[in-house]
């Protein structure tokens, strides 16, 4: 059952000597986000204004003229009477031959309206459901409170932003999650099914969270999922341009090694990431310049490549086991299976960081939060706000924050997992919140 978001304005945390309460958790996260975000414009300005260094030190977005090129392109690639991006104006490379057919059916609804009006919509859409969001979880005492919650939580947050400037696809991921939680537990759960499945459909590392079904021993419903996911990329394989073999052959049959030598084994992935990958890759880049070695990175990370894939899938498989088990509060469930969701792929850019705020809101408005929650408190909000002030060699646009990030999540990670192993009998199960 839905658990009612004001009741909860006034609990205390069960556990901890801190008892921290629901308005002291959102002023602590504001207060963090707020610094956070002023330093950071205030660094990046004096960088590029005073100092006259350009990007990456002048903005801890992505590249300037690059802004919505993830939509932009989406759209190229779908008419190449657009014409292509300016390093590749004839769209010859093999990237535009990636994506599942559902996610390139959601471009095609924004076609008339072209590059910029359809950039406009794309983002308009996004920014209405991410405020949505904002207001029905940061309720406060006023609605004055509850404006300066939902400004500081979304314009203000990193992750967010970070959206805005590249209009990825990824925020349609975060809508239909949305809709999955927000209809988890209630009446209207199975349209949560349909909001999962159509995540599912646009990218599979949303599948994690099938595990949530599972954890309610729902067999049935995480095969329908699972089915309609597939369907919705025959479906869409059928509808667009050229015809439904040629689309299913692009779409089981895309090779992917030029992604691999770009993406992975390369630094095109590394910047702005936060996989854990990312991390390997900086740990042996410097231990490599540090003793002048030399042996091939891009041999020794091809190598490594198999062995990762075996070490996340032994991880996974082990956090899967104990959030069924052994994990009794929802929202550390949620926020177990989003870092794996955000970690364990080779790729992970920041606007996957989206979903960090569907845990976050979650923790907000538990009764749950356990001993460590102040800190859990802290490593949320600091997720949320830029961390790029130190750039790393060779790769200019790779930053600390590509370190930083992972971390956070892992020792996040590992105190929700210390202290369910501690103490599974002193925990009461808690109902599934309203996300």
């Amino acid at each position: 059952m839905a658990t009612d978001l004001n009741s909860n304005s006034n609990r205390h945390t069960h556990a901890g000597s801190a008892r921290e309460t629901r308005e002291s958790i959102i002023d602590l996260m504001g207060l963090i986000v707020i610094g956070g975000f002023m330093l950071a414009v205030f660094y990046h300005y004096c960088q590029g204004f005073y100092l006259g260094r350009g990007f990456p030190f002048d903005t801890f977005l992505f590249r300037p003229e690059d802004h919505f090129n993830d939509f932009r392109n989406g759209l190229r690639c779908i008419d190449h009477s657009l014409g292509g991006p300016a390093w590749d104006p004839e769209m010859r490379h093999p990237i535009w031959n990636l994506g599942w057919p559902f996610m390139s059916l959601l471009y095609y609804p924004f076609l008339p309206c072209g590059l910029r009006w359809g950039a406009v919509i794309w983002l308009g859409l996004f920014i209405a459901v991410f405020l949505v969001w904002c207001v029905r979880h940061l309720q406060g005492a006023t609605p004055v409170v509850t404006a300066r919650n939902v400004l500081v939580f979304s314009f203000l947050t990193y992750p967010f932003l970070f959206e805005l400037d590249r209009a990825n696809p990824e925020m349609f991921v975060f809508i239909f999650l949305a809709i999955f939680f927000g209809c988890h537990a209630t009446p209207r759960h199975y349209w949560g099914l349909v909001g999962l499945s159509a995540a599912i459909a646009i990218k599979a590392i949303p599948g994690v969270y099938l595990v949530l079904l599972l954890c309610e021993r729902r067999w049935r419903d995480s095969l329908l999922v699972g089915t309609l996911a597939v369907g919705l990329n025959l479906v869409s394989a059928a509808v667009l341009p050229g015809g439904f073999s040629h689309n299913i052959d692009r779409w089981l049959f895309q090779t992917t090694d030029f992604y691999q030598a770009e993406m992975v084994i390369g630094n095109g992935g590394l910047m702005f990431g936060n996989s854990l990958w990312g991390v390997g890759k900086v740990a042996l880049e410097t231990v490599h310049s540090m003793l002048h070695a030399a042996w091939p990175m891009a041999t020794t990370l091809t190598k490594l490549q198999v062995p990762y894939l075996l070490a996340c899938g032994v991880g996974f498989l082990l956090l899967v086991v104990y959030v069924v088990r052994y994990e009794t509060v929802w929202w550390k469930r949620v926020t177990l299976l989003a870092f794996a969701m955000i970690l364990l792929p080779y790729v992970s850019a920041d606007y996957r960081l989206l979903h960090v705020f569907f845990p976050l809101f979650m923790f907000i408005n538990s009764g749950e939060r356990g001993r460590f929650a102040k800190f859990h408190t802290i490593m949320f909000a600091l997720l949320l706000i830029p961390k790029g002030y130190v750039h790393l060699h060779p790769v200019r646009e790779v930053s600390i924050q590509v370190v930083l990030n992972p971390l956070i999540m892992v020792a996040m990670s590992a105190a929700i997992i210390w202290e369910g192993l501690r103490s599974p009998a002193n925990r009461q199960h808690e109902r599934a919140i309203e996300a």
